[in-house]
């Protein structure tokens, strides 16, 4: 049996709606190889309103953070004053990345519709450490989640 998000569109409006949210996020990519981008482009709607759109901009901005969904995504939280986006939907003309997919994850958008499977990039090989400090970066995590839980004052 195949899993819910894979099953044909239930809502006979949804593939117009889609294809028409995404020739937006079509624009923006545009707008990024008009600029010496990598053409990627993304728009978040929430409840029928686009309040974010963005297009790569990592050699502008000199920001490798600076991908089309990671800013739509700041947008969208700025425009609706709130980081949780739980009935957004970001239509993306590539496949989210690992960075850009936790930006969405952390913000609870409802749903990612994306156009195209990026080419294999090379990837960078980084080298890490773990454990250094680690007490005390757990500790500190520790009184966050005591904080969170008790919205209490921190104590250390």
């Amino acid at each position: 049996m195949r899993r819910a998000h894979h099953l044909p569109y239930r809502n006979t409006l949804m593939p117009v709606i889609d294809r028409i949210y995404m020739s937006e996020a079509l624009k923006e990519a545009k707008k990024a190889l008009e600029a010496g981008e990598i053409p990627v482009g993304a728009v978040i709607m929430h409840r029928g309103q686009l309040i974010g759109r963005a297009h790569h901009q990592t050699h502008a901005l000199k920001d490798p953070t600076a991908h089309a969904a990671m800013i739509a995504v700041t947008q969208a939280a700025n425009a609706l004053g709130n980081r949780w986006l739980k009935s957004a939907i970001l239509y993306s003309t590539v496949k989210p990345c690992a960075m850009c997919a936790g930006a969405v994850a952390l913000a609870g958008i409802a749903r990612v519709v994306y156009g195209a499977v990026p080419l294999a990039l090379k990837t960078p090989k980084v080298k890490t450490s773990s454990g250094v400090l680690g007490q005390e970066s757990a500790t500190l995590l520790c009184a966050y989640k005591k904080y969170r839980r008790n919205r209490k004052r921190l104590l250390l």
